[in-house]
């Protein structure tokens, strides 16, 4: 994996460094930026994280996740360089932008919907994950992976692949995973928590969100929804459905997977395919983004008759 020989060189000139990702962030941003933190911290360099959600339970394992949970989306004075890892925009940073102008800024990420916001930029979309790139970038930057910077960059590759399973698995991916191996990280309790672990609310809130499970266009498609109250009725701090949308595609006829999620007057959309809709370039039209198979968008409007009957017309497009 080539590296651009000036993100290095910046990232070795600076001394103060702050580290975000995207909101309501993942095991790929989670790791990465936790990885990134931990292996800058080894040569002596003040690295910080930016946050401004909480922790999903399923990654509180992770090495700093009690300071991660801990921390602000302020930049911090004397801050010379920030790194935002997994963000494919700049109104999705977790950090406030406020504290950014001024401030050199290196955008690294696999998402190919990527805006390039940054100064510099690292977006490399063959990657299975940020973790991944993260992982090429320690070498050029000489620091070694050790067993917690190897913890975090695994998750961040395995959440993204879905455990390997995903299309943007390749071998470099494989390869990469046998290096985090040979650090000695307990791999199999690592997957164990990050997809079969779950507090009792989430599942609570799995069973809810099946219930409105509908089918469109002869089950090709299924669209279920998830209002903020569902999250307050199983006391849930996380806003994370990225598990639960899976479950759309289980039906042998689907194709498409659609969660509509209420947040803040707004409705998040999560998307997974399998063969006929590349969900990355439908979530364009939308000014989304992601990836083949799964990606995200946000409509700006409280109705979820309106984005169900808007996504429905498009995706019809798309099916015939």
């Amino acid at each position: 994996m080539k590296i651009n020989s000036s993100i290095p060189e910046a990232i070795k000139k600076a001394k103060k460094i702050g580290i975000g990702c995207h909101t309501f962030p993942d095991g790929d941003a989670l790791g990465s930026v936790m990885a990134m933190t931990l292996a800058l911290r080894k040569t002596g360099r003040e690295a910080y994280m930016f946050m401004r959600d909480s922790v999903p339970d399923n990654l509180k394992f992770l090495p700093l996740s009690e300071e991660a949970e801990n921390s602000t989306p302020e930049v911090r004075e004397g801050t010379d360089l920030i790194l935002m890892l997994d963000c494919g925009a700049l109104d999705r940073v977790n950090v406030d932008l406020k504290g950014i102008y001024g401030t050199e800024l290196i955008n690294i990420d696999h998402h190919k919907t990527n805006d390039r916001y940054g100064d510099l930029n690292l977006v490399l979309s063959k990657a299975s994950a940020t973790g991944e790139i993260i992982f090429f970038l320690l070498r050029e930057l000489g620091i070694e992976t050790d067993e917690e910077i190897a913890t975090c960059l695994y998750t961040a590759i395995t959440a993204d692949t879905g455990s390997f399973r995903y299309q943007c698995t390749t071998d470099v991916t494989h390869k990469v995973a046998a290096e985090l191996l040979r650090t000695g990280i307990p791999f199999p309790e690592i997957s164990r928590t990050v997809f079969d672990t779950k507090p009792f609310g989430k599942i609570q809130l799995t069973a809810r969100v099946l219930q409105t499970m509908e089918q469109h266009f002869n089950g090709k498609v299924s669209l279920m929804t998830v209002r903020e109250k569902d999250f307050q009725d199983f006391d849930l701090k996380g806003r994370d459905t990225s598990d639960i949308v899976n479950y759309g595609l289980l039906p042998s006829e689907s194709d498409v997977s659609i969660i509509l999620k209420e947040s803040e007057g707004k409705i998040r959309v999560s998307m997974r395919t399998k063969n006929q809709v590349d969900a990355g370039k439908f979530s364009e039209k939308f000014l989304g983004g992601g990836h083949a198979r799964a990606a995200g968008m946000t409509f700006l409007t409280p109705s979820f008759s309106e984005v169900r009957d808007t996504l429905l017309k498009e995706l019809e497009a798309w099916l015939y």
